[in-house]
């Protein structure tokens, strides 16, 4: 008598080595100038395939009702999910250490350059490449998410309160995130009354 062999998952999401995680945040936290938003989930998702675009941006959402920096929060998740806690300290270690010391000769660089008008017209054609990036970031995690109406909606007046209203981030989040709960809460109970 044969024992049936268990049936292996499709493609399994490729083991982060310490080095490929020190590596890929490094990556991430020398190349995210102006935000570290679009190249982390370039390097997460689709450089080293360890997240779907949609866990990513599940990652992502929850990182953003926590306090903190939300590449900190998926650095941390990421690393402890493949090697725990030392995981997650060589992921944000790869993250902060490397931007950290470039960041401290620029700060002494900035000392002397302040004045100069090149380099301020620099610093502000880069905010706005930034700013792009951040929105065509966005633009590429909604279109690999099935909207429904109702994040439509919830996406909608997040902005409303954020710009329009003057809300800070802290408001908003207080806003919306009870009401992000019911209303999935009560769709989860309607589609599960009609199923």
């Amino acid at each position: 008598m044969t024992t049936p062999t268990p049936s292996l998952p499709d493609a399994d999401p490729p083991v982060a080595t310490f080095t490929a995680l020190f590596r890929g945040f490094a990556k991430i936290g020398l190349l995210g100038f102006g935000g570290v938003g679009p190249i982390a989930r370039h390097v997460i998702v689709r450089e080293q395939k360890w997240l779907s675009e949609k866990d990513y941006a599940t990652l992502l959402g929850v990182g953003k009702v926590l306090p903190g920096a939300n590449t900190v929060y998926v650095a941390v998740m990421l690393g402890d999910r493949y090697h725990g806690m030392r995981g997650s300290i060589v992921a944000v270690s790869g993250l902060l250490v490397l931007p950290m010391l470039v960041l401290i000769v620029l700060a002494v660089l900035y000392q002397f350059l302040d004045q100069n008008p090149y380099f301020n017209a620099a610093l502000q054609g880069s905010a706005c490449a930034a700013a792009g990036m951040v929105i065509g970031m966005g633009l590429k995690m909604a279109s690999k998410i099935d909207l429904r109406a109702h994040h439509i909606v919830a996406g909608l007046a997040t902005i409303i309160l954020g710009v329009w209203l003057k809300f800070s981030l802290l408001q908003v989040v207080a806003v919306m995130m009870p009401l992000a709960i019911v209303a999935n809460f009560m769709l989860a109970r309607r589609h599960g009354h009609t199923s």
